[in-house]
């Protein structure tokens, strides 16, 4: 029986990559969410499972609009998980942070 769908954001390396590489080799359909096409293509070669790489840039809206359009009509909007991996940090003190760098990271 085919385990259903799961979308992983940040799975083209470090902790996303190997979440997306356990669950796809146990059956699950992954939508793995990758920043660029070279990526994907890297982890479908490494994966025996079924991987679906998504361009999803977590700081962009438009590519997550699309991602969940195009994830949306494949699944008939019966998404089982999300892994949210990806995201955006800065290091340093909080108070020597630029404003705009802090509003970012509160979006």
């Amino acid at each position: 029986m085919e385990q259903p769908p799961i979308l992983i954001t940040g799975a083209s390396s470090g902790i996303g990559k190997s979440c997306e590489l356990f669950l796809c080799n146990s059956g699950y359909n992954v939508f793995a969410g990758v920043r660029n096409q070279r990526d994907g293509e890297t982890l479908i070669n490494k994966s025996s499972g079924k991987i679906t790489p998504q361009i999803i840039d977590v700081t962009d809206l438009e590519t997550i609009n699309v991602a969940c359009k195009k994830i949306s009509e494949v699944t008939g909007n019966k998404l089982f998980a999300l892994i949210n991996n990806a995201g955006t940090a800065y290091g340093g003190p909080l108070e020597l942070l630029p404003v705009a760098d802090f509003k970012k990271l509160l979006r």
